[in-house]
């Protein structure tokens, strides 16, 4: 068991972005939390702007994919590198911004 509103990043092993019907518009970002920095194309509806997706948007956690991790500071467990597949707890993010 673990609360959803404590992890920062998820990652689903065979668990590829085919399989998670996401939403087909992507807004590349890197968003900071207070452990990870995440890169990545996140997806969301058609009329959000990257400005209001972790504020005006609902739910927990937002899908990444082609995302990169980078730890900010040494952890107990090796998370880092490439993933095709994340999803990012909102309340986590502390800044992000949009990579044009």
């Amino acid at each position: 068991l673990l609360p959803k509103a404590e992890p920062q990043i998820i990652l689903i092993g065979d668990f590829a972005p085919k399989d998670a019907q996401l939403l087909t518009h992507k807004i590349k970002l890197v968003a900071f939390t207070d452990s990870y920095v995440i890169r990545g194309d996140f997806h969301t509806g058609p009329e959000t702007q990257a400005a209001d997706l972790f504020v005006a948007v609902p739910g927990p956690f937002f899908p990444a994919t082609d995302a990169e991790i980078y730890p900010l500071r040494p952890l107990a467990a090796d998370l880092g590198g490439q993933a095709d597949l994340v999803f990012v707890h909102k309340d986590a993010v502390r800044v992000f911004h949009e990579v044009k």
